[in-house]
């Protein structure tokens, strides 16, 4: 089975929208492929972070509920019998207005998370010939291209006479001269010559040094 078939394959299981046949083409592929399985428990770790989020986002959004009925149960004997209909209805009115508002946050939440998971795999796709690119650099010249990931794209695309480029940047990959990732963030290059690190900082959009959500191949 086709790699990019099997992270849109991944994006349904995760979504518990996958069964049948192609449930068990992606299970059969991911027993023989270490590269999309290695992005499966990545995406699975992932998802398992959102869905923390997503509880503790939907259990603070209850709390005005709870304060709502404290404050009808300590103020009922108070009110007067010709405004209870008014503040019930006033209540059941909230109660709707506060479910819409979670099943917004979970269908943002749903398609937020399905995005993501889809570009995490997007970038190690566009990793993999770049890396490759780079140790062939290594190979020909006996050291990475010193500096950032400018510098990079540079080396990468550079040419003697008679010979093609290491690795040309489609126009769409690439923005004021960097290697960007699916989220428009440049990808982190740090290299010395002898040795070479290149990752995205991931949904976070924040560089952790490699850790825990940037995207490595």
């Amino acid at each position: 089975m086709d790699c990019n078939r099997v992270q849109k394959l991944i994006s349904l299981y995760l979504a518990g929208d996958l069964s049948g046949e192609d449930l068990e083409a992606l299970m059969a592929h991911l027993a023989s492929c270490p590269k999309c399985r290695a992005a499966f428990e990545e995406a699975k770790r992932y998802e398992a972070a959102l869905k923390g989020v997503f509880k503790e986002t939907v259990s603070k959004s209850r709390s005005p509920k709870s304060r709502v009925l404290r404050r009808i149960k300590d103020e009922g004997p108070r009110r007067r019998p010709g405004k209870s209909l008014t503040n019930w209805f006033i209540f059941i009115l909230f109660m709707a207005a506060l479910c819409f508002l979670i099943i917004v946050a979970y269908v943002s939440y749903e398609k937020f998370k399905l995005e993501n998971i889809e570009k995490s795999l997007a970038a190690r796709q566009q990793l993999i010939p770049v890396l490759r690119a780079l140790r062939e650099y290594h190979g020909d010249c006996g050291a990475y291209p010193v500096g950032g990931n400018i510098d990079m794209v540079r080396a990468l695309q550079s040419k003697s006479e008679g010979q093609q480029p290491y690795y040309t940047f489609r126009l769409e990959d690439l923005s004021e001269g960097r290697f960007i990732d699916p989220w428009r963030q440049p990808y982190i290059y740090r290299s010395t010559g002898e040795a070479a690190l290149l990752y995205s900082t991931g949904p976070n959009r924040r560089d952790d040094s490699g850790l825990p959500d940037d995207i490595r191949p």
